[in-house]
């Protein structure tokens, strides 16, 4: 690989985030008018001058600030190598160049510029995350020794926001949605914004949520499982009233012990509200609890999840720090 010459190239004091897949963390949405941004992959003669008149910038340095957060040419060079991958240098050695033969060889772009971009929606489960008419007392339960609270998809929709997780939409999936930890991101079949397809956004942003806080070693597949299904349940019926979630054949008993958890949290805040009594977080009660693990560790899908770990590593903030 090509390099510039030694004082050219200088590493920033705290990089931005990066993935796992050499990609990195989206600019703030705030930099865009609130609208996401978009990966584009770089190709020979592309320039940050000529990408960033197409892209609307009247000055490069902005789109090249967005994407790295910094204006320090070395730092810039450090970055096109180490993130974009760039292993083509200008003749004086200088600085690098982009070419079609850097890998991963993208960047982000305020407008779609290629025919081939990677779209990352986080609107769409942005949307689904405002509990305005919900009470958020639901959303504060225990099953046996694990919790789910009401913060942390506070937290979740800071992360998504910010780019540190990614939201991507892949039409082609076999699944309708995964959040996948070591790639702290959640991939989507649909876009659709039905109580159905939100409902299952915030059961995947339950595992980002618990992925926040890296539970990786002391909690079991069911347990995250068990939490996502319940907040799933609980979205769905204050979504769509009088109604309930389904599933298919192998996730059936899953949702029905979920709907019931579900109904046991929300009676219970109900109760407590009409009867003036102090609040106290909602716990499934053993039953309940027992019957909901064990339909989710038989189920083909999640089969002796109850004896595997999660895979909930934590995912680093802006400072590379972890919760």
């Amino acid at each position: 690989m090509a390099r510039v010459k030694e004082q050219y190239e200088k590493p920033p004091g705290v990089p931005i985030g990066k993935y796992p897949d050499g990609t990195y963390r989206m600019p703030n949405i705030a930099l865009n008018g609130g609208k996401p941004w978009y990966r584009y992959r770089v190709k020979d003669n592309d320039s940050w001058v000529s990408l960033a008149t197409a892209d609307g910038s009247a000055n490069p340095w902005d789109l090249i600030e967005a994407n790295f957060g910094t204006r320090v040419p070395e730092e810039v060079n450090w970055y096109l190598r180490e993130y974009v991958g760039c292993d083509v240098v200008t003749t004086d050695e200088h600085n690098y160049r982009f070419s079609s033969s850097a890998k991963p060889g993208l960047i982000w772009t305020r407008t779609p510029l290629g025919t081939k971009h990677i779209e990352n929606i986080p609107q769409v489960v942005l949307g689904a995350l405002n509990f305005s008419k919900f009470d958020p007392n639901v959303f504060d339960f225990r099953i046996n020794l694990w919790s789910l609270e009401p913060w942390v998809f506070n937290r979740v929709r800071d992360y998504i926001g910010k780019g540190l997780i990614r939201v991507l939409h892949v039409p082609s999936a076999t699944f309708d949605g995964k959040y996948v930890s070591d790639k702290n991101t959640l991939y989507l079949k649909s876009l659709s914004s039905d109580p159905n397809n939100r409902s299952l956004m915030v059961h995947e942003c339950v595992h980002a949520g618990l992925d926040l806080q890296g539970h990786k070693e002391e909690m079991k597949k069911a347990h995250s499982e068990a939490l996502a299904y319940v907040a799933q349940c609980l979205y769905y019926q204050f979504e769509d009233p009088g109604n309930e979630l389904k599933g298919d054949s192998d996730e059936a008993l899953i949702f029905k012990y979920a709907n019931e958890a579900a109904d046991e949290i929300i009676n219970n805040v109900g109760f407590r509200v009409s009867n003036h009594l102090k609040y106290e977080k909602c716990t499934v009660t053993p039953p309940v609890a027992g019957k909901l693990l064990g339909a989710i560790n038989a189920s083909k899908l999640y089969k002796n999840s109850l004896h595997e770990s999660t895979e909930h590593d934590g995912i680093p903030d802006e400072h590379g720090d972890h919760f």
